[in-house]
């Protein structure tokens, strides 16, 4: 992709193989994984904004 968001289709030549790009791409994650590269996915048990609701009455009293 070009930095102005476009991009030009690539195809493969006849004597080409044709590559999965999902299959490539879940390849490299794995090995990157696995290679210690990545932590992985971190889980946070605190709230985030999201979880609270918005009409909650505070237990501060202003």
């Amino acid at each position: 992709m070009k930095p102005d968001g476009t991009y030009e289709q690539v195809r493969p030549a006849d004597d080409d193989i044709v590559r999965d790009t999902q299959s490539i791409l879940m390849e490299q994650t794995q090995r990157a994984r696995t290679d210690g590269e990545s932590s992985g996915a971190v889980v946070d048990d605190q709230p985030i904004d999201a979880d609270v609701e918005p009409n909650a009455k505070s237990e501060r009293s202003d």
